[in-house]
């Protein structure tokens, strides 16, 4: 195992910030225990961390330490996007952050990326293009997994690298993640799962990493008495979870798929201090198949004794109703007590095998603990889920109070039926002090809040946003500051991906979006990816995307005049002689202070000769940079943002970056009001108009349109004089621009997909009809290769007699958004009469699970024959059947197996039996029962019948 890492360590490209080095025998060591020394005696004010999936290992999505970004300053005008970092690969995992880190030469927030191109990124989470290590884990002749490679199971797309969300140690600054490559050698392709643990300083492999993730478990799960982890028929799907000082990773099939031999739902734990030790295998499902994890993303929930929380997904189990040793469809709770993984309680649903019939997880949801202070005296400890229809429960989650199973009735504090939208989420909370809220984001619908009250949803929802979140819907995460300022995040889908902002206490207000501000300023350039939240942390919001994060958070403090150059404002001086050069002081004299900027240093001189008392007004419209002059005691306002004072006698205070100064010795008290209203450019030339009593006169560089009027009561004879210096910056005017280094991938493969982007809930029809006509006998048999892109087509690669045409033609629908249902790898044998169609049509309320192919199990590419094997098409009679058996009729050209295997709709398995017969022909007796032996349920099913290598499949109704 060692060895196997030193060789992916060799291979993996190791690339870090050029002014990251260390003196001469300053090890790894050293560099780990001077991180630990920052980190605990660090005087920096305290920050937050994000170490793990949804915030902490609750999982409920709420960040309560969020001191920056409040209810009022997030809006287009304060809060918008800061910059973006390319990165090689999709981001299926949610960016995890770590505040005064260790690295690059200094101490620096870092944000940590995973990608599907199997690389791992640390980022200044503060300044854009800062890449302080980024490791690959590829290259030479290992490499990403393609769809190809996992029977085109679209589920990740367009290759599969890192899925999971990463795990970090911050006791010993290690960050854990699964990493699945192919090795190609001399013509021979090795799958490989990886689990690294890398120093998040430098990105080094550490604990002994990386690791070959290998499992095996007793079981009759697989036809024999031992069941084998393959590494090929399975992805690390669920976020990571560190207990105890284990590391606990767990699985899922790609689409469904029994290609590799029956899939199960695996959680494997290794010693998060020597990765090379394996200190726990639990298998969900050891003596049938499936019970696979993946709760879109979600990781498993942990409790304060380290109990494991997860929602398996559908399956059959051996006894009936989720009862041991095998575990589909349930909220299943595992003991973790002295590294022994063990089932100490579950529920299942009461409908959990009409669930699985129809592949309906329970697991296609992730679930929360919430707080104690959330429960009742009766049931003090809750955990929340939801499954595919989007059913919601509450669950008791002390053990011998889960609910178990029963045929009748959920035994659970509380069920809520379907919500709207498919459960393809998890869930978020917040409480305000007052009201406690519980979010969930369903496909097509809008994310919706409950209130829950003593134990339980509140129904119906309390409120919904006005945007609806198509795809894959939405994950939400929460940011307040204690029970204050909570804010609702939510990322919808779309190139580029949207970011929102919602009022957590009514999520009918919404605070901002990232589409709001002129000019894309905001945009984020990636497309979404599914079940990937945001990370809300110190000020920041991380958005990963498809080929890129990017960062939003407060924009720069804005000049006084966001919109254009900054007004102009007048520098005053007084005396009591007709002129006079002003001097500021702090006691008498106007003094300005302001932060606009500016170009160009116009200089004005005004001279008025007022009444000892005038009283006016002017209003200024300027449209450029420029300066007055006004007389004596003055009161400037100029309204493009800043207001500006200036007075004789107070100290005024006036926008722009004017120069004041004043030294009155007047004995008049003349009082002057100047209001400048203005919305400036950048450049201005402007003019000033006064009409009053007293005789005044303005010179000045700037067009503003100025409207003076007064009624002078003396007639002193004034002259001032001033230079002011102002410079205007026309920001607000300007369209920011991103301009990415990577451009977003976007590849295009056969698109059958179970959940469809968008309303999921769909009446979809799969036609599958091969014709062959030809002048040759109609028993001719050939052999046809399908290689579907939008629409698959096949051609056949049969010899044929001269006289024989053969022109099989191959359309699949799935779902409302794609276009194709053939798997690439499928290959269609048809052995034909002249004409033979073959129509599958699911039942109407089919909705298919994340994405799989449409042929399960479809892989072989038998060899082609123009002699048949199977001489007739076979038969099933009765049909539609009344349960029981039916009778399956096969004509056989030579001896050989017959293997029968029964679908349903949705592609899901439920019988596989394999007979020896002779040639010629037979009539075989085959048991309408499921894997575990029960009657098989009422509807439509599909036959698919294998003999000498070529296939066959039949529609079969049982009814009672």
């Amino acid at each position: 195992m060692n060895s196997t890492g030193s060789a992916l360590q060799r291979r993996f490209f190791h690339i870090k910030n050029p002014l990251f080095s260390f003196p001469p025998g300053y090890g790894l060591g050293g560099i780990f225990r001077a991180t630990l020394l920052f980190l605990a005696c660090s005087p920096v004010f305290p920050q937050t961390s994000l170490t793990t999936y949804h915030n902490d290992q609750a999982r409920d999505g709420w960040n309560q330490s969020e001191t920056v970004l409040t209810t009022t300053n997030v809006n287009s005008t304060n809060f918008g996007k800061l910059f973006s970092d390319a990165v090689d690969g999709q981001v299926y995992a949610q960016p995890l952050y770590m505040p005064n880190v260790s690295i690059g030469g200094g101490t620096h927030n870092v944000v940590y990326v995973v990608t599907e191109n199997d690389s791992a990124y640390a980022f200044d989470a503060d300044t854009a293009g800062v890449t302080y290590w980024h490791d690959s884990y590829i290259g030479g002749v290992t490499m990403t997994v393609a769809q190809a490679d996992v029977g085109s199971c679209g589920q990740i797309t367009p290759q599969i690298g890192i899925t999971d969300t990463p795990v970090i140690d911050t006791s010993t600054g290690i960050m854990y993640f699964v990493a699945m490559t192919k090795t190609v050698s001399a013509g021979v392709t090795t799958f490989t799962q990886t689990l690294h643990a890398v120093n998040i300083s430098t990105g080094a492999e550490t604990a002994n990493g990386p690791q070959t993730i290998k499992a095996s478990g007793p079981g009759t799960g697989n036809g024999g008495t031992t069941v084998n982890f393959v590494p090929q028929a399975y992805k690390e799907r669920c976020a990571l979870a560190l207990v105890n000082g284990v590391v606990y990773t767990s699985w899922t099939s790609h689409c469904d798929l029994n290609t590799w031999g029956n899939y199960h739902g695996w959680v494997i734990g290794y010693n998060a201090a020597n990765i090379t030790q394996q200190l726990s295998v639990y298998d969900t499902t050891p003596n049938t198949s499936e019970g696979s994890l993946w709760e879109s993303g979600d990781g498993p929930s942990v409790d304060s004794a380290g109990n494991l929380y997860f929602l398996t997904s559908n399956g059959t189990s051996e006894s009936g109703g989720g009862i041991g040793p095998d575990y589909p469809q349930c909220f299943l709770k595992l003991n973790t007590t002295g590294n022994a993984v063990t089932v100490l309680d579950y529920f299942a649903p009461m409908n959990q095998q009409t669930m699985s019939n129809a592949d309906n997880d329970v697991g296609s949801a992730g679930q929360c603990l919430l707080p104690a202070s959330w429960g009742t005296t009766a049931h003090p400890n809750l955990i929340l889920g939801a499954d595919k229809p989007g059913d919601l429960y509450v669950v008791d989650a002390a053990t011998g109070k889960m609910g178990e199973f029963s045929a009748t009735a959920n035994n659970v504090p509380q069920t809520v039926a379907a919500i709207g939208g498919r459960g393809y989420t998890t869930p978020a909370i917040y409480s305000n002090g007052v009201t406690q809220f519980v979010y969930w984001g369903m496909t097509g619908s809008p994310v919706k809040s409950f209130r829950f009250v003593n134990g339980q949803y509140v129904t119906p929802f309390f409120s919904e946003t006005s945007e609806t979140f198509g795809g894959q819907g939405a994950v939400p995460s929460v940011s307040s500051n204690g029970n204050t300022n909570g804010i609702l995040w939510a990322l919808s889908s779309g190139t580029p991906v949207t970011l929102h902002a919602y009022d957590a206490t009514n999520l009918g207000t919404e605070l901002y979006n990232s589409g709001q501000a002129t000019g894309a300023r905001d945009s984020a350039v990636g497309g979404v990816v599914k079940f990937a939240p945001p990370s809300v942390v110190n000020g920041k919001v991380f958005v990963p995307t498809a080929n890129s994060l990017v960062v939003y958070g407060l924009l720069a403090t804005p000049s006084p005049t966001p919109t254009g150059s900054p007004a102009p404002t007048a520098t005053s001086t007084a005396s009591r002689t007709p002129t006079a050069t002003a001097t500021s002081t702090a006691s008498s004299t106007p003094t300005a202070t302001s932060s606009n900027t500016a170009t160009g240093s116009p200089t004005s001189t005004a001279t008025r000769t007022p009444s000892a008392t005038p009283s006016f007004t002017t209003t200024s419209t300027p449209t450029g940079t420029g300066t007055a002059s006004p007389t004596a005691t003055a009161t400037s306002t100029a309204s493009s943002t800043p207001t500006a004072t200036a007075s004789r006698t107070p100290t005024a205070t006036t926008t722009g970056t004017p120069t004041n100064s004043a030294s009155p010795t007047l004995s008049a008290t003349p009082t002057n009001t100047l209001s400048n209203s203005a919305t400036p450019s950048s450049t201005l030339t402007a003019s000033a108009t006064a009409s009053s009593t007293p005789t005044a006169s303005f010179t000045s560089s700037w067009t503003p349109s100025n409207t003076s009027t007064g009624s002078p009561t003396q007639t002193p004879s004034r002259t001032s004089t001033g230079t002011s210096t102002l410079t205007a910056t026309s920001v607000p005017t300007g369209t920011a621009t991103d301009t990415p280094t990577l451009t977003p991938v976007s590849t295009a493969t056969s698109t059958a997909s179970s959940t469809p982007s968008s309303t999921p809930t769909v009446t979809p029809r799969n036609t599958l009809t091969s014709t062959a006509t030809g002048t040759s006998t109609p028993t001719l048999a050939f052999t046809a290769t399908a290689t579907p892109s939008k629409t698959p087509s096949a051609t056949p690669t049969a010899t044929l007699p001269a006289t024989a045409t053969s022109t099989p033609v191959n359309s699949a629908t799935s779902s409302p958004t794609a276009t194709a249902t053939l798997s690439p790898s499928f290959t269609p044998t048809v052995t034909v009469s002249p004409t033979f169609t073959r129509t599958l049509t699911p039942s109407p309320t089919w909705t298919p699970s994340p994405t799989p192919t449409l042929q399960p199990s479809m892989t072989s590419t038998p060899s082609a024959s123009t002699t048949p094997a199977v001489s007739a098409t076979p038969l099933l009679y009765p049909n539609p059947a009344t349960g029981g058996s039916v009778t399956l009729q096969v004509s056989l050209a030579t001896a050989g197996e017959v293997r029968v295997q029964i679908f349903t709709p949705s592609f899901r398995q439920v019988l596989n039996i394999t007979l020896p017969e002779p040639a010629g022909t037979d009539k075989l007796d085959i048991p309408l029962k499921d894997k575990g032996g029960r009657p098989l349920a009422n509807g439509l099913y599909y036959v698919l019948v294998t003999a000498n290598g070529k296939r066959t499949i039949l529609k079969l109704l049982i009814l009672e």
